[in-house]
């Protein structure tokens, strides 16, 4: 059931990006490619952005890895932890990586 969600995604995901190429040429999105499409450095600015947002978000890590480490030491006996965990900490990132944009993108 996993694999067909996963196969599920990874498809729309496909489909979604080549309706976003179709639609903006000159704004791309690589479908399967390594470099994730948050890095849209067009310019000087942009890179400074992104710079700062990972940033952010090595610092978030640096804090939350303890942290969740601790949380799965303790309550270890559950199997569900671990993954709540990983879920957390992927959606702590993208909320970091996220704030930052929108913060250095009103100036």
């Amino acid at each position: 059931m996993v694999f067909l969600a996963l196969i599920a995604i990874t498809l729309c995901w496909t489909v979604l990006a080549q309706l976003h190429n179709r639609n903006h040429p000159h704004d791309r999105i690589n479908s399967l490619g390594l470099i994730p499409p948050e890095f849209q450095e067009t310019d000087e600015g942009q890179q400074w952005i992104t710079f700062k947002a990972c940033r952010n978000v090595y610092v978030y890590y640096t804090y939350a890895l303890p942290i969740i480490a601790g949380i799965c030491f303790l309550f270890s006996y559950s199997r569900f932890v671990p993954l709540l965990s990983i879920g957390a900490l992927g959606l702590g990132q993208y909320l970091v990586y996220w704030l930052t944009i929108r913060k250095l993108n009103q100036f």
